[in-house]
């Protein structure tokens, strides 16, 4: 699927090799810095599984998240954006297009749905992204999630 062009400032696509780098970069920053997480404790590891998607500003990487389909179903890995760009809808948009890119790639026919582990205080941002709570809660080490689904 190509990249989308949201607007004149931002675009999403499938990551180059050195836009995954910056993403990884942008993520820590967000993690450690921002969030105050210990990076020891997050799990969501690179396998060969993974797709990764970067929202780009200004030939920057702002924003990132990883499509997992080593699992039952298709996992969503977390959803990272600047905060300097908080606030504009843009994680949604990240999400919208990976959504878009599961229901369009072959690879991906035999799902039905998209999960991922929310952390509490995001579950109202994955609600308007269409998720619904599963019920299921897990502690990765400090950080406490919620199982969430989103038919496709």
């Amino acid at each position: 699927m190509p990249g989308i062009q949201i607007d004149n400032d931002f675009n999403i696509h499938i990551a180059s090799e050195e836009e995954y780098t910056e993403a990884k970069a942008l993520r820590a920053h967000v993690f450690r810095e921002v969030l105050k997480l210990n990076l020891s404790e997050e799990h969501d590891m690179d396998t060969a599984y993974t797709c990764n998607i970067v929202m780009i500003h200004a030939n920057q990487v702002v924003g990132n998240l990883r499509i997992y389909d080593g699992y039952e179903s298709i996992l969503l890995g977390r959803i990272v954006v600047d905060p300097i760009f908080g606030g504009r809808g843009l994680g949604k948009k990240l999400v919208d297009y990976a959504v878009d890119y599961i229901k369009n790639n072959g690879k991906y026919k035999c799902f039905n749905h998209v999960n991922l582990w929310s952390r509490f205080e995001t579950k109202v941002f994955y609600e308007k992204c269409g998720f619904y709570n599963k019920g299921e809660t897990k502690d990765f080490g400090e950080i406490s999630t919620l199982w969430m689904y989103r038919d496709l």
